[in-house]
């Protein structure tokens, strides 16, 4: 199905949903960097770039098989030992979700991961994978091999995208202070109110069958 997106209409209240634990939540820095972004692929023939699908924009409505949330983190004093989107219906219903387990490389955690999480927006879908050390997880366009586990049909309204990405740490050195691993760097539409990017789900009621 064709990916389709367009603009929602109407003021959006601010997000209620529930953030990470304080004790462990931690925003982004100058070390712990997160974004959303834009995968690019380029034509072979005239090497023209090609915008692949991407996290749809703040406040747009969606309604298709084949949405995406697509985020860069780029955590290059450590490294990444997993992450989590959670895509939450706000006023209630089952949540889709997506998590992976990173895998050391010679000992070290990947200080660069494109997180890719598909989202089908008509159902409720859990999807985990548990990477390897030989899983290219620091190239944009790596289609994970997604274990899945789906709870039924979704439900319409506003929804939190809400993403989370955890550190290694590093141990301190002779002169200099390591830092503490299992850090969760959370990723807001609006850091400075806490405030998830949020989306609307709007699909068509399905005709009855049988």
């Amino acid at each position: 199905m064709r990916r389709r997106l367009l603009a929602a209409t109407g003021a959006a209240a601010l997000s209620l949903a529930a953030v990470v634990p304080a004790a462990r939540a931690a925003m982004p820095d100058s070390t712990h960097k997160l974004s959303f972004w834009q995968p690019v692929t380029y034509d072979r023939m005239t090497g023209n770039p090609k915008n692949l699908p991407a996290t749809a924009p703040d406040g747009a409505a969606v309604y298709s098989t084949d949405e995406v949330v697509t985020v860069k983190a780029d955590f290059g004093g450590d490294g990444v030992t997993s992450w989590d989107v959670v895509l939450r219906p706000v006023n209630g219903g089952t949540p889709s979700t997506c998590h992976e387990d990173l895998a050391p490389r010679n000992g070290v955690y990947p200080s660069t991961v494109y997180i890719n999480c598909p989202w089908d927006t008509t159902r409720a879908v859990d999807r985990t994978h548990q990477a390897t050390n030989t899983d290219p997880v620091d190239t944009q366009d790596y289609d994970r091999n997604w274990h899945l586990n789906d709870h039924g049909p979704s439900v319409n309204g506003k929804y939190t995208v809400e993403v989370t990405v955890t550190n290694s740490g590093t141990p301190d050195g002779i002169l200099t202070k390591g830092i503490p691993g299992g850090q969760q760097f959370t990723l807001y539409e609006d850091a400075n109110a806490k405030r998830w990017r949020t989306l609307w789900v709007n699909n068509d009621v399905s005709a009855p069958s049988g």
